[in-house]
């Protein structure tokens, strides 16, 4: 997996993820969702939905491209399942990894200002 490097603040730099818009039966531009129920094993995934929600469409989101890399769905049999779910978890643990630098600069932070904190504590004893 990639390593997420940090800007000079301290913030991970985003994910770029690419996707291609759809038309709902309805023939409206889809609305993309994010999955939020804490139950389901699906989220944090989004997904395509009919803004009017009348002809009940909803679809997956596969990227096309993740930080302007094309992905294995657009380099193999647009249909395979598998393959798509491959895309998912890639896209995920980058977000994950992304986070995971994000609250480790976080942590080594606090912990600078806490130590500083004690050794003025110290200085004024």
């Amino acid at each position: 997996m990639s390593s997420s490097s940090s800007s000079r603040f301290g913030a991970p730099e985003s994910v770029d993820l690419r996707y291609n818009g759809k038309v709902c039966s309805c023939g409206q531009k889809t609305l993309i969702k994010i999955v939020e129920s804490e139950v389901k094993p699906s989220r944090g995934r989004l997904y395509f939905v009919c803004p009017a929600a009348t002809c009940g469409f909803q679809g997956w989101c596969i990227p096309y491209a993740i930080n302007g890399n094309p992905t294995a769905t657009t380099t193999s049999r647009a249909g395979d399942g598998f393959e798509q779910m491959v895309v998912a978890i890639k896209t995920r643990v980058e977000v994950v990894e992304a986070k995971q630098e994000m609250v480790k600069q976080m942590v080594v932070g606090c912990l600078f200002v806490f130590f500083i904190s004690v050794a003025i504590l110290v200085c004024k004893l």
